[in-house]
């Protein structure tokens, strides 16, 4: 996707809080992450606080959206 059309559709997107990314092009927008510049985010959240997180997680909660873009066949959302 080129530039202009990632960044229309990040601006779209008003409850998106994050996308992670292998691909570090993409950091450069808000909002993208690299991985490990992701991880580093919850570096200071204390122990209790990712405790209650974890456990105020429901069944038919969606916690995870795996996108492809379909590579082998048609684009793919999986929901975890």
């Amino acid at each position: 996707m080129r530039s202009a059309g990632f960044s229309r559709l990040i601006s779209k997107c008003d409850e998106l809080v994050s996308i992670v990314v292998i691909s570090f092009s993409l950091c450069r927008y808000t909002k993208v992450y690299s991985w490990d510049a992701f991880m580093k985010l919850g570096a200071d959240v204390p122990d209790a606080t990712l405790a209650a997180r974890i456990a105020d997680q429901k069944p038919g909660h969606c916690c995870t959206l795996v996108y492809t873009s379909g590579t082998t066949g048609n684009p793919k959302v999986g929901l975890k």
